[in-house]
């Protein structure tokens, strides 16, 4: 996904909203649509963990975790030894399996990640900015997120208070809710709020990038049996292969919720590639 660049974020510092514009009726809009800042709790039947395939020369074995759920997941790994976090492909996978959608280097990562929020606190005029990162752990991905949403939807309401003395967005913490919350305002006031509808879909195609950045660079520093898994996305374990077999457990926050088992000589999927 490309980083979003082509429009301004938040425009020069004008939201173009005519301070003539009638603004009653926003607040209660706001209140229904504000949003509760509570992050949708983690269903742990939305993670499905599977294994995925087995390397032909008997070496490691790959799994597979999905998470439907809404919000990115941290899980911890128990059982046969983790080689890898990453997204090993199969001998049946397409063309995919062979691009640059793998691990990417840490420093790289962070370099790229810096480079987005450099980007976004360039737009930034009535606000804090968003605060670089050193690393990249479990919770980066999570925290950069939170704070870039935080910090846009302050600039954009900084600069309607002046115009309009209220706030015309409200609180959003996921891409889908930036996006949304960009339709109403759009609906609302049209194009003279173009700037602001354009902030925060900008937005949320760089909290995209970022989240791939930061769930793809981990350091490896940190407990070698810990993964981050994306909302509404998949990532892989691997592991080696003890007696042509390996079993691995999920855990959300401490409790098994579930495990799988790669059996060479009951798997037909070869993985394509060693990790």
């Amino acid at each position: 996904m490309a980083i979003a660049t082509g429009s301004t974020l938040l425009g020069g510092g004008a939201l173009v909203v005519s301070a003539t514009m009638d603004d009653d009726g926003r607040d209660a809009e706001d209140d229904e649509n504000g949003g509760d800042d509570e992050s949708a709790e983690v269903d742990p039947d939305e993670i499905e963990f599977v294994a995925a395939c087995v390397d032909e020369e008997r070496e490691f074995a790959t799994f597979r975790v999905d998470n439907d759920n809404d919000e990115s997941v941290t899980l911890t790994t128990e059982g046969t030894s983790v080689i890898d976090f990453g997204r090993n492909g199969t001998d049946e996978t397409d063309a995919s399996s062979d691009d640059d959608s793998g691990d990417v280097d840490h420093d790289e990562a962070v370099e790229q990640v810096n480079s987005i929020i450099e980007d976004t606190n360039e737009r930034l005029e009535n606000v804090d900015d968003v605060e670089p990162i050193d690393e990249i752990d479990a919770n980066t991905g999570d925290d950069v997120q939170e704070e870039v949403f935080t910090q846009v939807v302050a600039e954009i309401n900084a600069q309607s208070q002046e115009l309009l003395g209220t706030d015309i967005a409200g609180a959003v913490d996921t891409p889908d809710e930036a996006r949304a919350e960009a339709d109403e305002i759009e609906a609302e006031y049209g194009a003279a709020a173009q700037e602001a509808v354009d902030g925060l879909n900008d937005a949320a195609d760089n909290v995209e990038e970022i989240r791939e950045l930061t769930d793809r660079g981990g350091s490896g520093d940190g407990s070698a049996d810990e993964l981050t898994v994306g909302a509404d996305d998949s990532e892989t374990v691997t592991t080696g292969l003890e007696d042509d077999t390996a079993t691995v457990s999920l855990h959300l926050d401490g409790d098994e919720i579930a495990e799988a088992t790669a059996d060479y000589d009951e798997m037909d999927n070869y993985c394509s590639h060693s990790p």
